[in-house]
């Protein structure tokens, strides 16, 4: 009975080694192709800049909030933002209209109106 479960024991050890052998071979693919190994951060080639055209958006109001009017899109995306819950400053400006020129200033407009 005992040479059955020594037979056993090894059976597990050897499985248990096979499957740490894979979950190694497994994790040092996953860092190679994140860019966690030196080997690949040298081989990675920068990507080429592209020179677009600026990014222009316009705040407005749409049906009692503030729209964001983006020019890929074409259609306005309204907000969350009730115009009522501005101060009045703003309110008028965005009632005007206000001309935003990247997504970082819009985000950031964006965020300064909604609290």
């Amino acid at each position: 009975m005992e040479g059955r479960l020594g037979m056993k024991l090894r059976y597990r050890i050897t499985a248990c080694a096979l499957l740490l052998l894979a979950a190694a071979l497994c994790a040092s693919y996953t860092a190679r192709d994140l860019g966690l190994t030196p080997a690949a951060q040298t081989a990675a080639q920068p990507a080429p800049v592209r020179s677009a055209a600026p990014e222009r958006f316009e705040l407005c109001e749409k049906n009692g909030c503030v729209a964001v009017i983006d020019p890929a899109v074409g259609a306005p995306v309204v907000t969350d933002i009730e115009l009522g819950t501005l101060r009045e400053a703003d309110r008028r400006l965005v009632e005007a209209g206000i001309s935003v020129s990247s997504r970082e200033e819009l985000l950031a407009l964006l965020e300064d109106l909604g609290s």
